[in-house]
């Protein structure tokens, strides 16, 4: 399982177990998933619902494994 974090350390996202990211592939993930999905139908490649947003001034992205890594 992998993880991505804001600079908060309680706003985490659990990535879902069997998502894959092909090579040069990229994976949206949505703050909303179902208010993301009503503006962009065709997107296919996209996880969440986060409940909470990255800030656009900066913020700090982390991705960790299940080892804290």
């Amino acid at each position: 399982s992998w993880i991505i974090q804001d600079e908060a350390f309680y706003n985490q996202f659990k990535i879902p177990v069997n998502t894959i990211i092909p090579a040069s592939g990229r994976l949206v993930i949505a703050e909303n998933l179902e208010m993301f999905s009503n503006y962009y139908p065709e997107v296919n490649n996209v996880v969440g619902s986060t409940d909470f947003g990255f800030g656009n001034a900066g913020d700090e992205i982390k991705l960790y494994n299940a080892h804290d890594e």
